[in-house]
């Protein structure tokens, strides 16, 4: 159930809480694969996409059921945020989170990333079309070290290069890689 489904979140475009529900409805089983079982990152903002905005990695006090909160490794008595259904999805969108960012690894296999993400985000006066090249030439990149990889926005403002990886490598080594391909 929704609170204040009339409440707007994002007011240029009119969408309203529940706009946002029932865009998530209808491309669940696009966007399933992307968010269940993974721990997530979010950008909450209670008033909407020009008020407040705070970034949320683990679980907070009165939050949906719905919502998981496993262990995280990296944070001893924290619980990193995941989904495991729609359900889940609907008691972020109730929370305000407008912007859901997944880890690039499963809560089966945390500390074994299976994707990387190259965030590209446009500094001040950076044109689409510049932004366009740089995301060709990430992929690129990526493509010659032998990497698949395909292109996402971010929810923001740029652009997302990703890869899929054969969970192997621990965080620190797929770090490293990522930073020399930078």
């Amino acid at each position: 159930k929704l609170t204040h489904p009339d409440r707007i979140y994002w007011p240029e475009a009119g969408v309203t809480k529940a706009g946002l529900a029932d865009h998530y409805a209808e491309v669940w089983p696009l966007i399933a694969p992307h968010l269940v079982g993974r721990p997530l990152a979010l950008l909450r903002c209670p008033d909407g996409i020009n008020g407040q905005q705070f970034f949320q990695k683990h679980g907070w006090k009165g939050m949906n059921g719905k919502i998981l909160t496993p262990q995280d490794p990296g944070y001893p008595g924290e619980g990193v945020i995941a989904i495991a259904d729609m359900d889940g999805l609907l008691g972020l969108v109730q929370s305000a989170a407008l912007e859901i960012h997944p880890w690039g690894s499963t809560l089966a296999q945390i500390e074994t990333p299976d994707r990387i993400v190259m965030d590209l985000d446009p500094g001040e006066g950076v044109e689409w079309t510049q932004m366009i090249a740089a995301a060709r030439e990430v992929r690129e990149r990526i493509e010659r070290a032998g990497l698949a990889a395909f292109l996402k926005t971010s929810g923001g403002k740029g652009l997302h290069v990703v890869a899929p990886l054969k969970p192997q490598a621990k965080w620190p080594a797929v770090k490293a890689w990522c930073q020399s391909l930078a």
